[in-house]
This record gives structure tokens, sequence and C-alpha cells, in this order.
């Protein structure tokens, strides 16, 4: 997983098989406030944290991005801007998928897959399917802080097991 310094998901690599399943770099979050939208300037990592600027919001977003062994973890873990009611703290435009199921938040071809999901119920994960557009969000409605959504790339046969282990190792319950 490669975040360039302008706050952009450049790359998503298969480590086996070199794949990038990214279709096009696209910034990896946004500040709502009202109609507007804000995107970041910047992007620093410090201490596995991501803190990404956003000058016309006069804010920054820090986002911990934890890599497990076989998936990514990204929590909110501050936010400091004002009149905030959305953050987009995950996103991702992906290779155009043969499948794709909103409801998972899954696209897929016959060898390869990405999934997003939520790690806790003040984050709602959404697929555009057209434009194989994954996103992962939180509002102030309900709380930005400690929103969580973990992200899972790799071979189809082994998408179910990979996600069992997410249920399992992040403490959701089944």
């Amino acid at each position: 997983l490669t975040i360039d310094e302008r706050g952009r998901c450049s790359a998503l690599i298969d480590k086996k098989s070199g794949r990038d399943h990214l279709a096009r770099p696209v910034p990896l979050a946004f500040i709502r406030s009202g109609a507007r939208r804000y995107w970041p300037r910047d992007c620093s990592r410090t201490d596995g944290k991501l803190v990404l600027r956003f000058p016309r919001a006069s804010g920054t977003a820090t986002v911990a991005v934890t890599p497990k062994d076989r998936y990514f973890v990204f929590e909110v873990t501050s936010i400091d801007a004002d009149d905030v009611d959305e953050l987009t703290f995950v996103r991702l435009n992906t290779r155009p998928p043969r499948y794709s199921q909103h409801m998972s938040g899954l696209v897929a071809d016959d060898e390869q897959g990405v999934c997003l999901r939520s790690l806790n119920l003040q984050t709602r994960v959404e697929l555009d399917g057209r434009l194989a557009m994954l996103r992962a969000a939180c509002y102030s409605k309900y709380g930005i802080e400690g929103a969580k959504a973990a992200l899972v790339a790799c071979p189809v046969a082994d998408m179910r097991e990979v996600l069992k282990q997410v249920v399992r190792d992040e403490g959701l319950p089944y």
C-alpha cells in the first residue's frame, strides 16, 4: 500500500504477482462540511499514523494505519478542523471489477479481490460499482475519532479465510 506526500493512495500491489489493484491515484481522504468537500494538500507519516492536512478546511486528520499479517486497519485517531460533518478516511479507486458486491464491500475478478470492511458502528463503508470506488467514512453525529475499517487485498480463493481472521483478530461479534 503506497500513499504519497499529497495524501493520495497511489498503489496497492499484490506481492506475489506484482499486480496493482488500483486504477489511478485518488486522495485517500476528504472532509465534508455542508455541501463543500475539502481535499488534503499534503500527508506525512509519524509513528505509523498518517497526518493529512486540509488547508482550506484549516485542519488536520490523523489516521493510524496498522499493517496486519494479511490486511490493514485504518483508525481515525484525531480530527482538528471546524464544522466537519463527514470524514472519508479510506478511499480507493480499484481497477474495474468483473464482480462487485455492495453489501460486503468487495470488488474482484476471477483471481484477485479487494475488500473494505467496517470495524465498528460509527464507520460506513460504501462501494460505487460504476467507478469501482471503495470508501470508509465517519460522521460527526456518530463520532469521528475511533472510526475503523479493514482493507483486505488477496486472491479470491483466500478472501473468506482472511475476512474470518479480520473478524476474530479485530474483536467483532460472530
